[in-house]
């Protein structure tokens, strides 16, 4: 492009859609790409090397067509023995649907382990939950966990660096906690912690305080719409999965 285009999309949807564009482009020039939807809503990727830059956008597609419009902040290039002006490549592009909420394990987790269809982690004793909102507002979220332990214990809840709610879970004895939650646009962190000793089984060096089965949730808008979403538990963490017999047993 020469650095001023537009790209058209139409939505054959009988009401608005969301989506999320994802998007990846590359400059000769170090600068600013800005990106409107509809002259309404705008993106900004910053080119700060000659490699391709990576965008997701969520988008609200209305119905018919939709423009989106690509302008640079900088001169365009001008290459020797090339006349055009070179504002920016657009490598490639796709429309995906919108996930209002996505989440991964934090670091403290042992790794994520399988058996069959069912998946489990185990804490230390003190571990997160990343919850990313994709929306530009808040979402009113209700999460729900599943989890166990091997012996009894005492379990708190930490949302923004603050406690919000304390159980206890019972020995070898799936538990299902419900808590609502406000995401802010962007990433959210959400704590699990026990104060109680770590569990130890023969043959295995890790502290087991407690395990996580399951996590699913469901978020209102600031629009007033209600939207249930999955959080896929076994696409939570990208470390090797680990899955022997005696591991399933203990979960």
């Amino acid at each position: 492009s020469n650095g001023h285009s537009q790209l058209r999309i139409v939505n054959l949807q009988d009401k608005p859609t969301r989506l999320v564009f994802e998007a990846k482009a590359r400059s000769e020039t170090l600068g600013e790409l800005v990106l409107t939807l509809n002259d309404k809503h705008s993106k900004s990727v910053h080119f700060d090397s000659p490699n391709s830059q990576a965008l997701s956008w969520p988008i609200e597609l209305q119905k018919g067509v939709n423009v989106v419009r690509f302008d640079i902040q900088y001169e365009a290039a001008r290459l020797e023995r090339d006349e055009r002006q070179l504002g920016f490549c657009l490598v490639e592009y796709v429309l995906r649907e919108f996930d209002p909420v996505t989440s991964s394990l934090g670091s403290d987790w042992y790794s994520l382990e399988q058996s069959g269809d069912d998946y489990w982690a185990w804490s230390p004793g003190s571990s997160s939950i990343l919850l990313r909102n994709h929306d530009s507002e808040p979402i009113e979220a209700s999460i729900a966990f599943t989890l166990s332990s091997l012996s009894e214990r005492p379990l708190s809840f930490s949302f923004r660096n603050e406690e919000i709610a304390a159980t206890a879970i019972p020995a070898s004895q799936k538990t299902s906690v419900s808590l609502d939650l406000e995401l802010e646009p962007g990433l959210n962190e959400f704590v699990l912690q026990t104060r109680a000793a770590p569990d130890r089984v023969e043959g295995d060096s890790r502290d087991l305080a407690f395990c996580l089965h399951s996590i699913s949730g469901e978020g209102r808008f600031s629009t007033g719409d209600q939207s249930a979403f999955r959080i896929e538990f076994g696409a939570l963490q990208a470390d090797t999965i680990q899955a022997t017999e005696d591991d399933a047993k203990k979960h």
